[in-house]
C-alpha cells in the first residue's frame, strides 16, 4: 500500500477494530470495524472533508476483504508489528 496503514486498536468488543492512518503524517483518517446490521467490516471516517483517490479506496477495500476472509477462516492472519509494538495490518 502506498499511502495507508492499518493499526489494530485495543479490543473492546469481540470483533477487531483498526485505525486507518496516513503513512506519511500518521493522521487517523477513520476506522475499520464490524457493522452488525450488514454483518461485515466497514470503513467509518472520523473527519469531514476527507479526499480519497482510487488507490486509497482500493487499499481500504482490499483490507476489508482480507478481514472478511480471515473471519470466515479462508485466509491466515496477515500482520506485522510497528515500532510501538502494536499490530499493524499493512502487508496484503
Amino acid at each position: 500500500m502506498k499511502y495507508l496503514c492499518f493499526e489494530e486498536l485495543e479490543a473492546k468488543t469481540k470483533t477487531k477494530r483498526f485505525a486507518v492512518k496516513n503513512k506519511t503524517s500518521g493522521f487517523i483518517l477513520g476506522c475499520v470495524k464490524w457493522y452488525a446490521p450488514w454483518r461485515k467490516y466497514c470503513f467509518f471516517n472520523t473527519a469531514t472533508d476527507l479526499v480519497f483517490d482510487a488507490d486509497c479506496l482500493a487499499d481500504i477495500q482490499g483490507f476489508i476483504t482480507k478481514l472478511m476472509l480471515e473471519r470466515t477462516g479462508k485466509c491466515p492472519e496477515f500482520n506485522s508489528v510497528n515500532k510501538e509494538g502494536k499490530n499493524e495490518y499493512k502487508n496484503f
